[in-house]
């Protein structure tokens, strides 16, 4: 019954899609089924069945076996004449028939496979979906949160002379602190809190009883400015609050109590007293302000630590300089172990590398070559500067330096066939586990070499 009930449903749509039957029973005058037709399905080796509601009759198939329906409906097969099973649900009565179909409706498509999903990339798979830095500092920790906004205030270079990270037991409010360049001691503090949700006023007023109390106290002056820095920013009531230094200040006061009172020292009940209310009246309120994210993370991305915090690669290296026609102060102790190499491969005294070198263009050549590759070693360690964390250009250097140590040690006929073998050997260096890999160009190999000359680790000449 549930099969019968079910195709009810749906006769009124599929009766378009056929033509009108004509329903023959052995004995029996022809009967023309005709707008009494609602439906007409069929597929290989299925039966159709005779039914009826109230005095319309209908006409439907049903596959042999009837889990099969559904994938009946879902094909629309209207291809073979197949024999009706008269099925008067009511009575329970089964019967025979031909069915004869006086028009074949034509078969509908179906669709094509959808095209499956582009494959994996190889550095998704290493390294896994990007992660936005908004929702990356959402992870870091308390320490990582205090470093990641010092690393931002120490690149603002121009409006501070000096930064510092304060936070942990005993820092009496304060985490990052910046000292204004030429203001007599002025200074700015951020404020880091690393929270699950966006701050409220009630994360606040501690800070605020800290700021009050020390200050009262003489520990530190009042500062510039007070930023409160938090990976999902200020609330929009705090955010509201802070506009209005009034309100802000009576604010406090009123929950002084609540939150300042025992909160400030373990060892000291703090009373917001005379001498203290007087004190908070005579700060400056106007001070504090939430600072966006996005702008934090906008200008952390123009310092060398964003990609050691974020990823995404370098940025393009700048082309290195070439060097002037004399050679500069920075080039003096590289340039006078080449003299001594090239001395040593003529077996005579070499006093000045360009007359000395005046009937030998091989050497002239090669002086010339290792002074565009010093220079633009040069520009990769000015690149590494600006890009990377501190000391990150001194561990390519130690990583070539380990790589040619053989054959500085090796025989060689003279220093200067010395040089041509450890360039050489430092060119095939494999350095891709560096994170300056992909921006290190040929030259700043050989390059690398006669910075550890210039800077005394290096010898051409035993």
């Amino acid at each position: 019954m549930w099969v019968a009930r079910w195709l009810r449903a749906v006769t009124g749509k599929l009766a378009e899609l056929i033509a009108p039957l004509t329903l023959r029973d052995p004995g029996q005058p022809s009967l023309d089924c005709g707008r009494s037709v609602r439906t007409c399905l069929s597929a290989p080796a299925g039966h159709a069945s005779l039914g009826w509601t109230h005095n319309s009759m209908f006409v439907f198939a049903i596959p042999a076996d009837e889990r099969e329906v559904e994938k009946v409906l879902r094909k629309s097969l209207f291809k073979y004449q197949l024999h009706l099973v008269a099925d008067l649900f009511e009575l329970g009565v089964h019967q025979a028939v031909p069915l004869t179909m006086k028009k074949i409706p034509p078969p509908i498509p179906i669709p094509p496979p959808q095209v499956p999903p582009p494959g994996l990339a190889a550095d998704v798979v290493v390294s896994g979906l990007p992660v936005h830095p908004e929702d990356r500092i959402k992870l870091f920790s308390d320490k990582q949160w205090e470093l990641f906004v010092q690393e931002w205030v120490d690149s603002l270079r121009d409006e501070y002379e000096l930064v510092e990270r304060c936070g942990g037991a005993g820092d009496m409010g304060r985490d990052v602190i910046a000292t204004v360049k030429g203001g007599n001691g002025a200074w700015d503090n951020y404020q880091c809190k690393h929270y699950g949700d966006s701050l409220k006023p009630s994360d606040i007023w501690l800070e605020l009883g800290k700021l009050a109390y020390y200050t009262k106290r003489g520990d530190y002056a009042y500062p510039r400015r007070y930023y409160f820095i938090a990976p999902r920013g200020a609330g929009t009531k705090l955010s509201n609050l802070l506009k209005k230094p009034v309100e802000l200040r009576s604010e406090l006061l009123k929950q002084w109590d609540a939150h300042c009172r025992t909160g400030i020292t373990e060892t000291e009940v703090v009373e917001c007293d005379a001498a203290m209310k007087a004190h908070i009246e005579s700060l400056d309120f106007t001070i504090f302000q939430a600072t966006p994210v996005l702008r934090i993370i906008e200008a952390h991305a123009k310092t060398r630590w964003y990609a050691a915090r974020f990823g995404g690669g370098l940025p393009q290296r700048p082309e290195p300089l070439m060097p002037p026609d004399v050679p500069a102060g920075t080039e003096t102790v590289f340039v006078s172990e080449l003299r001594r190499a090239y001395a040593d491969h003529l077996k005579q005294e070499l006093k000045d590398v360009d007359a000395g070198l005046a009937s030998r263009e091989d050497l002239r050549e090669h002086f010339n070559d290792a002074r565009v590759e010093f220079y633009s070693a040069e520009g990769l360690r000015t690149f590494s500067r600006d890009t990377l964390p501190p000391g990150e250009f001194e561990k390519l250097q130690d990583e070539v330096h380990s790589g040619i140590k053989d054959d500085l040690r090796g025989e060689h006929a003279d220093g200067y066939r010395r040089v041509v073998a450890v360039v050489k050997t430092a060119r095939t260096l494999p350095l891709t586990s560096h994170p300056l890999s992909s921006r290190i160009h040929n030259r700043d190999r050989g390059g690398i070499c006669h910075q550890l000359a210039n800077d005394g680790k290096v010898r051409w000449v035993k």
